[in-house]
């Protein structure tokens, strides 16, 4: 999975690649495992496309997923 600190890195990400890139190519996005994400804190649509903000093990905040 890519998390990000920031929504519009999430939108980016996800407009030129998906979450399948190989690497995030914005700063402030990584690939974060599965067992490390929480409940959701926050929901965002933008268009279509649902975007949430998770809990993380260890990050001190929310961070956005890629869909």
């Amino acid at each position: 999975m890519v998390a990000c600190e920031t929504l519009i890195s999430a939108r980016r990400i996800d407009a030129a690649s998906g979450a399948a890139a190989p690497a995030p190519s914005e700063a402030g996005c990584h690939h974060i495992p599965r067992g490390d994400v929480g409940p959701v804190e926050q929901r965002a649509l933008i268009g279509s496309t649902p975007y949430e903000c998770v809990i993380v093990a260890n990050a001190g905040r929310c961070l956005w997923l890629v869909p």
